[in-house]
């Protein structure tokens, strides 16, 4: 995937669980299909893919798993996430501020 070929060797994965709370969206919109689909395949238990850095979390990869989780009730969800093994500065660390987004609630259905 982009971020292996990218940062070759200084990114790591592990499985891992966060609170939906700890989530910073890396996309404004989740299309209402996509929800309705992810509620109807259980898909929302499928771990989400996530890249942490330098103390957030961001949401890269399931969006839709992750509202619907919210939608629910729900705290938490499982996933896969990157994190760097020295410092490093991530470009994903940019998208949330210039979309005017800081939690899952501010991802808008459309």
């Amino acid at each position: 995937n982009f971020y292996t070929r990218h940062y070759k060797g200084v990114l790591r994965l592990k499985f891992t669980q966060y609170r939906l709370d700890e989530l910073t969206p890396t996309q404004s919109l989740v299309e209402q299909f996509k929800l309705r689909a992810v509620e109807r395949l259980e898909l929302y238990k499928e771990p989400i893919l996530c890249v942490e850095n330098k103390g957030k979390v961001y949401l890269v990869d399931g969006h839709a798993r992750a509202l619907s989780i919210l939608r629910q009730g729900g705290e938490t969800i499982h996933a896969l996430a990157l994190f760097p093994i020295v410092e490093v500065h991530l470009g994903i660390s940019e998208i949330p501020s210039r979309l005017g987004l800081e939690k899952l609630s501010d991802v808008e259905l459309v």
